[in-house]
């Protein structure tokens, strides 16, 4: 029996340790497959959309966010490179998606010196104040984080801020380079400033990060590597070089604009910007009681592998992720209602993404019930590594709003895709999004250059709720504090200023802005609490605020490390109706009054209202702990009468009950008509308890003996006394609790104020404990933004290694450490964007340094290099160069050498190709200075000038100009107010408003002195006497004197004059004819520029099509044609890709035998075939036969038979059916 006792014992064990590992796996399985809460979002895109409710709008808007080049960076007047028979299709304008005020930065909230900022990758600025705002948007104080298991995995790519070697760098930015640009301390810069221990990852997956970032912070959230996470992406373009990258190899649309799904497509438009979530587990998000946004049901990460290419896409792949992300969300395909697709708008990608998305989410559903497919990309652009979390955030907001947003620049559906199952159809219009008695549904994808590819399920929260809508029973028409603070007083005011008008735009109840300021707000030093009961009066305080008034109710203050003092006074207890009405408001002051009620009525022998001080006695106490109960804990306690039993009590000397018996026998000693009390007054002192103080009490006596209470003198102190010794103590927060000028909510809220204001630390959400009253989405912290951003990078001297010194001006850089010379050297690069307006003048159609910037240069020199600066404002015998141009995207490393002693100081310029070490310099100028002064010239009649010519349009002469190869932007145009000619003279009014941003950099700004040159130059062309013949491309080559009299004014004229002996002499006036710049001596002479362009200029790629030959080939010798086709296409191909040329004979004999792909023809080289069939065949090939299986014959086949089409009306379809997986570089 005992064994079988000892058997039964063991099986119930081991049944009862089954069951709880059966209950341990089920619960890590449900773990597992937890849903994932979003509870709060954060953003920033183009063009300065800041919330997700102003990309939603903007979206549900059909806004288009595309802009030219931001003017805010550094980039200059930035145009792309073309021309030429081996020119790429580029954009033909310089557009994208840009954020607003990226070079902009709120250092000092975030703690961060002016150096570090200065050093900080832009993305890193972006992504510390979108956190911010994104847990602002869930409803949680971002302080309050601080040390919490919070993890930060954000998407991040390239970083080329302060990439390359800079010219000069303000001492201590250059030690915080290396951090401040480094990827991986981007997530780390999160979590160090806000204070979060959970993992910091940075990813890149290239345009995947973002959503990649997602999934991982799902996985992390789930394995409980953190409890809360913040998770999406950033992208800031520092700098144009993606842009004109992909421009020059083809990969952007014309207009920038991305075009999905769309038969118009024709490349990407880049975009940037930043979004962050707020992630929870869904059950520790419901246990928290925070809003739940959506949920994500499930989500997925793969690899494309071995594809045509690196950068290929794999249709295979992304079907197996969108399979997978199902799966792990327990979902099938027809479950789901739309997806947001990636949708760069590249005619081969999107048609891989499109077929994708067809064979996995429309292969059970019909077409009556069509999924939805888009993409924000058309709004917004697409923003790289912040594109997954930009869509993510779309269709969190579609979702919650009910309606399909409609996707931008859809002429028609791609041709490329087979749409006619009529399952997946796209958004052309904004339609409603019925819920059809289940959550709504949607998947988001987005695939990276990488390879790497991600999906994720957005699902509908069945009890979703933005906390918009007032809470049952609200608490409108109760007196609420409105508590706002900020780290600077303009912050303050900016707070006030946006809730203010949020609040008027969208009417709030007043409880419910107040319990979400309480609730989700950091309490910072400059501080102001409005108390009203109406939106009137909040709103009215608000606007005085924001102006730096005063108005009824509004209290503002600087908080200090404050030493709060709580201070008991008055000896009247109020009405009774305030009473009541103050227990039905704070549940703390009810339920603290009944108690201390309960121990003086043991004490009496009449109703507490018969005895004045006990009455008040005990309102103070109730007060007290009401004020307890807002976060109160004071420092010091004091009190006069009867509160300094309410102080001995709140100090922890007296009990609840040894206070509630001294009060009592004082206020029978003091309030009864029979004097005898008084005995009993000292048989209770004598009697009761005392204990140490906890905190410290400020008394005339010593309240912990009976002696202090038993003669009841202290009931006769004064109030004043009271005070005056706690503010002795150092008290710099007095709160007052006089029953009698308390008892109202307004009184307890403004003596709150008072105290917070003067930097007590308050708990604001008490105050609304029990109002019901429930939260909404608020404005965020207003930033107080400034500058930070790093000149243009430059190219060091070709030295290698020399210290190059403070920049001193535009052109000239900085200076050059020489040991033991008598020169000065400057150093700087030039590139096709900076100066901003290299960009603007262009000879033969390439960028150039104009010649009055070689004028300034050398002037420059001369000024800089006299005595180490300031002084020579002439150069003599300036000579120029070959022009200075910038045929492509490398930049020109620039040297000035100055002289500096000697009666006549030389002056020269040079340039180099720094990626070319061959080449060596080339002289740009040659020039010279002395110390003479020459003298000025008399005031000129301005009107005696204009008598004796014709005036003739300005755009006449840029036409000219243009027509001779010197093409103007609009800045030259924008200068030139009006135009007088003669035979031998022109006269010009030029306005230098154009100049006036970085003017005062300039001895003479380019932009202005290169117009007085361009207006002087019909005098020298086209004159029949031999100095020039109209059409051909004549320059300065020289000049005998230049002098500045004066500075510039913003409105001034220029007089030229050609002399008898040929050369030019210009004079610059003031509207009053004053002297202000006197040129002699300028001479021209032809430009070779052309020849040396054509000399420079590759051989071009094969030989032209020719249409018709081919066509009446392809319809009269098929096989004649697709020889002669297959020959140019080889010719084409190899020119196309290096190094194929190497191995001609072996490489024709397998050529039409091979896929396009195998002979390394990427997507890119891929999509300009193709354009080159379209523009000069007419034949449109399908983006799919290009790549994949595909062979050069079958292709050939493919164009032959269209030729022959185009001549002959064919009957049924022909082409070839597609096979085999489509590649594409998808960004």
């Amino acid at each position: 029996m005992a064994d079988e006792e000892k058997l039964r014992q063991y099986l119930k064990k081991a049944t009862g340790e089954l069951q709880r590992t059966a209950r341990r796996l089920h619960e890590a399985e449900l773990r597992d497959a937890e849903p994932i809460a979003i509870v709060g979002m954060g953003c920033r895109f183009p063009p300065d959309l800041r919330s997700p409710a102003d990309l939603w709008r903007f979206v549900a808007g059909e806004g288009d966010g595309i802009s030219p080049f931001p003017d805010d960076r550094g980039w200059g007047a930035v145009s792309m490179p073309g021309g030429g028979a081996r020119a790429t299709p580029e954009p033909t304008a310089c557009q994208g998606g840009f954020v607003a005020g990226a070079d902009r930065f709120d250092a000092e909230f975030f703690g961060i010196g002016e150096h570090e900022a200065l050093a900080m990758d832009p993305q890193q600025r972006l992504l510390l104040e979108t956190a911010w705002e994104a847990v602002e948007h869930a409803g949680l104080d971002p302080v309050g984080l601080r040390g919490t298991q919070t993890g930060v995995y954000a998407g991040v790519s390239y970083c080329h801020y302060g990439a390359g070697p800079q010219a000069v760098l303000p001492a201590g930015v250059e030690d915080q380079l290396i951090v401040g640009g480094a990827p991986s301390t981007t997530s780390g810069r999160v979590a160090y400033v806000m204070g979060l221990h959970g993992p910091a990852i940075s990813i890149d997956t290239a345009c995947s990060s973002s959503l990649v970032a997602i999934h991982q912070a799902c996985q992390g959230l789930r394995r409980g590597d953190c409890e809360l996470a913040l998770a999406g992406g950033v992208t800031i373009m520092a700098t144009p070089d993606v842009v004109l990258e992909f421009g020059r190899r083809g990969a952007l649309a014309g207009d920038g604009r991305c075009k999905p799904f769309a038969a118009a497509a024709d490349g990407m438009g880049f975009g940037e910007g930043a979004g962050l979530l707020v992630l929870e587990r869904l059950s520790v998000a419901l246990r928290n009681g925070h809003h739940v946004l959506a949920v994500i049901r499930g989500s997925a990460v793969n690899q494309d592998g071995a594809t045509n290419g690196l950068t290929s896409p794999s249709r295979t792949a992304q079907e197996a992720v969108i399979r997978q992300a199902l799966a792990n969300a327990g979902l099938t395909p027809d479950q789901v209602d739309a997806v947001e697709g990636h949708g760069t708008g590249t005619p081969l990608g999107d048609s891989i993404e499109a077929e994708a998305v067809i064979a996995t989410y429309g292969e059970t559903r019909t077409a009556d019930r069509p999924l939805r497919l888009g993409s924000v990309k058309s709004n917004i652009g697409h923003t790289q590594t912040a594109s997954g979390v930009a869509s993510v955030i779309k269709m969190v907001m579609s979702i919650r709003s009910g309606t399909h947003a409609r996707t931008l620049h859809i002429d028609r559906p791609s041709t490329y895709v087979d749409w006619s199952g009529g399952t997946v159809v796209l958004t052309t219009e904004s339609v409603p999004w019925p819920a059809d008695g289940r959550p709504r549904r949607a998947g988001v994808s987005s695939f990276g250059i990488s390879g790497t590819n991600a999906h994720l399920i957005l699902e509908e929260h069945a009890t979703a709720d933005d906390g918009s809508a007032p809470a049952p029973g609200g608490a409108d028409g109760i007196s609420t504090p409105w508590v706002l603070s900020a780290k600077t007083e303009p912050a303050l005011r900016a707070m006030a200023a946006e809730l203010g008008d949020f609040l008027t735009a969208q009417p709030t109840p007043t409880a419910e802005v107040g319990n979400s300021l309480a609730r989700t707000r950091a309490g910072f030093k400059h501080r102001a609490v409005s108390v009203g009961a109406s939106a009137g009066e909040h709103l009215a305080a608000l606007a005085a605020l924001a102006r730096g008034e005063d108005a009824p109710g509004l209290v503002t203050g600087a908080a200090t490390a404050a030493k709060t003092a709580v201070v008991f006074t008055g000896c009247e207890p109020g009405a009774g109706d305030s009473t009541r009405r103050l227990a039905e408001r704070f549940p703390a002051f009810a339920e603290a009054y009944d108690d201390v009620r309960t121990h003086l009525e043991a004490h009496l022998d009449r109703p507490l209202s018969a005895y004045r001080h006990a009455a008040v006695f005990a309102l103070q106490v109730a007060l007290y702990r009401l004020i307890r109960s807002c976060g109160v804990v004071p420092d010091l306690v004091a009190g006069s009468g009867i509160g300094e039993i309410t102080a001995a009590h709140a100090a922890g000397v007296l009990s609840p009950g040894d206070a509630g018996a001294l009060a009592a026998a004082a206020a029978g000693a003091f309030d009864a008509e029979d004097r005898g009390a008084e005995d009993g007054l000292r048989a209770t002192a004598e009697r009761v308890g005392y204990a140490k103080p906890r905190i410290a009490i400020v008394s005339p006596g010593e309240p912990g003996h009976p002696d202090h209470w038993a003669a009841g003198d202290f009931l006769r102190a004064g109030a004043e006394d009271i005070l005056s010794g706690v503010r002795s103590q150092g008290a710099t927060a007095c709160l007052e609790l006089d029953p009698g000028a308390v008892l109202t909510e307004d009184g307890v809220l403004a003596r709150l104020a008072t105290a917070y204001t003067a930097g007590t630390a308050m708990s604001w959400e008490a105050v609304f404990t029990g109002t019901g009253a429930g939260r909404v989405r608020l404005p965020g912290y207003p930033f107080q933004r400034k500058r930070y951003w790093l000149d243009a990078p430059v190219t060091r001297d070709r030295g290698g290694n020399e210290v190059v010194r403070q920049p001193v001006h535009p052109l000239l850089g900085g200076t050059i450490d020489l040991a033991d010379s008598t020169e000065l050297r400057f150093t700087r690069t030039l590139t096709a964007r900076e100066p901003w307006y290299v960009a603007q003048y262009r000879l033969r159609g390439t960028p150039a340094l104009p010649p009055a910037a070689v004028a300034e240069w050398a002037l420059a020199a001369a000024s800089h290099g006299a005595h180490g600066g300031g002084g020579a404002r002439t150069i003599e015998s300036l000579t120029f160069g070959e022009p200075t141009t910038l045929p492509g995207t490398l930049p020109l490393a620039l040297q000035a050498a100055a002289e500096t002693h000697g009666a006549v100081r030389r002056i020269r310029g040079f340039s180099a190709d720094p990626e070319d070490a061959d080449r060596g310099w080339t002289l740009r100028f040659t020039a010279s200075t002395t110390e003479e002064i020459p003298s000025v010239p008399s005031p000129a009649d301005l009107d005696r000038l204009r008598s004796r010519m014709t005036e003739q349009d300005p755009e006449a002469l840029f036409a000219r100009l243009g027509d001779a190869g010197i093409a103007c932007g609009p800045a030259f145009r924008q200068v030139t107010r009006g135009w007088w000619r003669a035979d031998d003279e022109a006269l010009a009014l030029l306005e230098t408003d154009v100049a006036a941003a970085d003017g005062d950099q300039y001895v003479l700004h380019p932009v202005v002195l290169e117009t007085c040159f361009l207006t002087a130059l019909p005098l020298v062309t086209g004159t029949g006497t031999g100095t020039g013949t109209g059409t051909g491309l004549w320059l300065p080559s020289g000049l005998s004197r230049l002098t500045c009299h004066r500075e510039l004014p913003r409105r001034l004229w220029c007089h030229a004059r050609r002399t008898p002996g040929g050369p030019v002499d210009l004079e610059l006036f003031s509207d009053t004819g004053e002297p202000l710049v006197t040129i002699a001596g300028i001479t021209h002479a032809a430009s070779d520029l052309a020849e040396q362009a054509a000399a420079r200029a590759e051989p071009d790629i094969a030989e032209p099509w020719d249409a018709d030959e081919l066509s009446r080939l392809a319809l009269e010798e098929p096989q004649a044609a697709r020889q002669a086709l297959t020959d140019i296409l080889f010719a084409r191909v190899t020119a196309l890709v290096e190094g194929l040329a190497d191995d001609r004979e072996g490489l024709r004999a397998r050529f039409a035998g091979t896929r396009l792909g195998d002979l390394g023809l990427d997507s890119l080289r891929a999509m300009r075939l193709r354009e080159q069939f379209r523009t000069g065949l007419l034949v449109d090939i399908p983006p799919q036969r290009l790549l994949g299986d595909t062979t050069v014959a079958e292709i050939v086949d493919l164009v032959c038979r269209s030729l022959a089409a185009q001549s002959l009306v064919l009957t049924g379809d022909e082409e070839p059916e597609s096979t085999g997986l489509i590649e594409e570089l998808i960004l």
